[in-house]
């Protein structure tokens, strides 16, 4: 099975794919390495490509990385020449050879994200930076998500229409990365694949136990695990 491992990173971030490039390295040594970025690369030669992309968003907006890195991650979920393909975040660190089980979840259930610990759409809608209040949507009672690991049967029609929807919707009317991908799976009628909190721990899940992947981009992360790399 072949897989690609996409990052995406703009703005302040652009260089900052460290933990996840090293550390998915690690556990996927025969993966292609792709990058997704609006600027030269400094290091080229750590990826099999580097993509630089205009997104399709205000550069001077505050949001501007985090609305370009989830757009981008989808992008190269859609554009993956390989089996399956997996959008990390930079700030990401896989800590268990677990996590080499992804690509098969992947192939098995088409699309795979990870719990958030907002629990709820809802919760995720009304607390979160760009999302929507008042929230009285349907699907508010569902599993929020959240957006690293996103990992994705590339031959799975059901899931790329998903995610196809998730980008154009985004065009017309932004919201936050977790709660867009919700909306697109209520509007296509299939719901994603939720993992559980060890595939992506923050904060609030810290000492939870057989820990897969940290998302060392939280302070309370690093300082619980002893992680040196990161940023918030």
């Amino acid at each position: 099975m072949s897989v690609t491992i996409i990052l995406s990173q703009f703005g302040p971030e652009a260089d900052a794919y460290e933990p996840a490039l090293s550390g998915y390295r690690k556990y996927f040594p025969e993966a292609k390495f792709v990058l997704y970025t609006d600027r030269e690369c400094a290091t080229p030669q750590l990826f099999n490509k580097v993509n630089v992309v205009i997104p399709p968003f205000d550069r001077n907006h505050p949001r501007y990385g985090n609305r370009s890195n989830d757009w981008f991650k989808i992008k190269g979920l859609l554009d993956a020449e390989t089996n399956v393909a997996i959008a990390v975040d930079g700030d990401t660190l896989p800590v268990s050879d677990r996590v080499q089980t992804l690509p098969a979840l992947a192939e098995r259930f088409g699309l795979c994200v990870p719990s958030n610990p907002r629990c709820m759409v809802h919760v995720d809608a009304t607390v979160g930076e760009e999302g929507i209040k008042p929230f009285d949507r349907d699907y508010g009672g569902l599993h929020a998500v959240n957006m690293t690991p996103i990992a994705f049967d590339t031959s799975n029609e059901r899931m790329w229409r998903l995610l196809d929807v998730f980008l154009m919707a985004q065009r017309a009317n932004r919201v936050r990365g977790p709660l867009a991908m919700m909306r697109a799976a209520w509007a296509v009628g299939v719901a994603p694949a939720i993992l559980a909190p060890q595939w992506c721990v923050c904060w609030r899940h810290n000492g939870i136990g057989n820990e897969i992947i940290l998302h060392t981009g939280h302070e309370k992360v690093r300082e619980y695990y002893n992680v040196a790399t990161g940023t918030d």
